[in-house]
């Protein structure tokens, strides 16, 4: 028996699942007993929205066209906010979104997870970012001014060579993490390709 009915989403969405799912194939070390063909879903909701692709330069453009994608449906479609959603796949890439929302004057929830600037680590690292800010004439270059104080906290924008033995949830992993979201966050989406353990360690 084939568990094929999808009664979640719309004939649109199923279908760009199908065409994802035919896409694959078996890899090299795959055997007839570890790779079976995708099976075919069939949606029982109807017909919906259809689908539609974007490319974006990095995570900081995509966050930015999305909060701009938002605004549209609420200011000119008149669309509540409390009707939009933004999937992603790790909370490690909570942080360029909400941002991008927050610059943007648009209203969210988190779910499911603790929102990035309400997460302790983040909290002291901000604190101490702003105490040392006041501190200045402004003359001092900011992102060495950033540096710096990360860096007498503790984090390092050296990734951490233990990381498998740690785990993503070690604490040395996530003070390379936030060290990544809070000064370098041009070069984050270079380094989470890098170092693919960290897409986690903020979860």
């Amino acid at each position: 028996m084939n568990l094929v009915r999808d009664y979640r989403s719309h004939t649109q969405v199923v279908e760009l699942a199908n065409r994802l799912l035919e896409a694959r194939r078996p890899g090299k070390d795959s055997t007839e007993f570890s790779w079976a063909p995708p099976l075919r879903l069939v949606s029982q909701r109807g017909a919906g929205v259809e689908c539609e692709w974007f490319e974006y330069a990095d995570d900081e453009a995509q966050a930015q066209g999305i909060a701009e994608d938002i605004l549209d449906l609420m200011n000119k479609d008149g669309l509540p906010a409390s009707e939009i959603a933004v999937l992603f796949r790790t909370n490690a890439q909570s942080a360029v979104i909400e941002s991008a929302l927050s610059a943007a004057g648009v209203p969210y929830q988190l779910r499911g997870a603790e929102q990035f600037f309400e997460r302790p680590e983040v909290k002291q690292a901000v604190l101490a970012l702003r105490g040392s800010a006041k501190g200045t004439d402004g003359s001092e270059h900011a992102p060495s001014l950033v540096r710096d104080v990360l860096s007498s906290l503790g984090y390092s924008e050296k990734a951490p060579t233990s990381g498998v033995r740690c785990g993503r949830s070690g604490s040395r992993w996530r003070r390379w993490c936030l060290w990544l979201m809070l000064y370098t966050p041009s070069a984050k989406s270079r380094l989470l390709h890098k170092h693919p353990l960290s897409r986690g360690c903020l979860r």
